[in-house]
């Protein structure tokens, strides 16, 4: 027997199809009747044979509707394939298919009531069996597409199944609505490791470790190239790490530029890839086609491009060009020319009181946290206030004054120009 879930879910669709039916098929009999009056058949064997056909095939319709509501059930609860499957679904097909026989025949026998020796001849009996016979052959053919969608994802699983997106702290919204897409792309039958998300890497364990142990285990190792991650050591250090998997066939490598990354000009090893472009959406399909290809499951049409190119950033000129990143603040001559906010300013000058020097930006399930010593900056559920200290540590951090000193970019050290800027700072506000 089916789940009650699967029941009682399937019987309100159901319902609700049938409800359809009710309106339309007297409509139905009744322009069929306004046709036999225009032709003077309507007291004949023509019309006796033409409300039979028609409510034949309204069994045909509903059992269809029967059907159809109770797979579509069955897969939105998710119960898992049993032996008993196709045989639960025909039964209770069956007790439908009855009924509306019975429900159907009832018209039928009122349409015809008026030439009652000859309507006996008709009933539903033959379109009752072929209904049952139809709907028995769809059950078995859904369940053995279910059996053979569980053996190519058993077979997925125990081959390629896991997805490394490496990237820069700074870009992890867009590693994110990758993994949203590959997710998208694969109904969540892969495995995707996008380390910035909150709750990936559990309080108080070992980041390195758990990093390590999934650039181990993954068959498929997306970089995002970008202004960020070209400076970042530890993505190239992931990169290195993944190439020699790659030539061990245990991985393959998918170079992703973001605009104003040239795909055409990477550094070695990228450049022996054939990049693509995030910008680009022929570019950006092949790459999931040929994801799909090596899973050897997922549907492209679930792929939403347009969500990936509206969330593609833009940068500023300052980080495309290494060479000119913060001069002109290096080289001030009066706090005019600090061309950041109040909260950055203020935030630059309490780390340079402090012993260490350090500023920590944490992203946690309750919310984000600036904090210098034991002082958090951020207010508790404030999104405006989220937004500018979080926007603060991006403008140190973009004009070379902090240092990120570990690899997820949640601790960052004042550098040599940082601390001169905010001598400068505290020099102004004394006079």
């Amino acid at each position: 027997m089916l789940d009650s879930k699967i029941l009682d879910r399937a019987r309100r669709l159901i319902q609700i199809g049938f409800q359809e039916r009710q309106k339309n098929f007297p409509n139905e009999i009744a322009q069929k009747k306004e046709k036999m009056v225009g032709t003077g058949n309507l007291y004949s064997g023509h019309f006796l044979q033409t409300i039979h056909n028609t409510c034949a095939q309204e069994v045909a319709i509903r059992a269809k509707i029967v059907l159809e509501n109770i797979v579509r059930a069955h897969k939105a609860v998710g119960s898992p394939l049993t032996e008993t499957l196709a045989a639960d679904i025909k039964e209770e097909g069956s007790h439908f298919i009855e009924k509306i026989t019975e429900e159907v025949g009832e018209k039928m026998a009122r349409e015809m009531h008026f030439m009652k020796r000859e309507a006996q001849h008709y009933n539903l009996s033959s379109a009752k069996y072929g209904a049952t016979q139809e709907m028995n052959i769809e059950a078995d053919l859904y369940v053995d597409s279910l059996a053979v969608e569980s053996k190519n994802l058993g077979s997925a699983n125990t081959g390629a199944k896991t997805i490394f997106i490496s990237h820069a702290n700074e870009d992890a919204i867009l590693a994110e609505i990758i993994k949203t897409q590959i997710d998208n792309v694969f109904e969540k039958k892969i495995k995707v490791f996008v380390s910035s998300i909150p709750g990936t890497i559990s309080p108080g364990s070992d980041w390195f470790d758990k990093i390590l142990g999934n650039l181990t285990g993954n068959n498929a190792f997306i970089v995002l190239v970008t202004p960020y991650s070209e400076k970042r050591p530890f993505v190239w250090f992931e990169i290195g790490f993944s190439w020699l998997r790659r030539l061990n066939k245990n991985c393959e490598i998918y170079a992703i530029c973001v605009p104003p990354i040239n795909h055409g000009n990477l550094p070695e090893p990228l450049c022996r890839l054939q990049a693509i472009s995030l910008a680009d959406k022929k570019q950006t399909k092949a790459f999931f086609t040929e994801l799909i290809k090596q899973f050897s499951l997922g549907n492209l049409n679930n792929l939403e491009f347009t969500k990936i190119c509206d969330s593609l950033p833009t940068y500023l000129s300052q980080i495309t060009q290494t060479e000119n990143i913060g001069l002109e603040v290096a080289n001030f001559d009066d706090t005019d020319k600090i061309e950041i906010s109040d909260e950055a300013k203020e935030l630059l000058v309490e780390a340079s009181k402090s012993s260490d020097g350090i500023i920590m930006k944490l992203g946690t399930n309750q919310g984000l946290i600036v904090k210098i010593n034991n002082r958090n900056y951020v207010s508790e559920n404030d999104p405006r206030s989220e937004a500018i200290w979080r926007d603060a540590v991006k403008q140190l951090y973009e004009n070379d004054m902090i240092e990120d000193k570990g690899y997820k970019g949640e601790v960052f050290a004042i550098t040599r120009k940082g601390y001169e800027c905010a001598d400068k700072i505290k020099q102004t506000e004394n006079q």
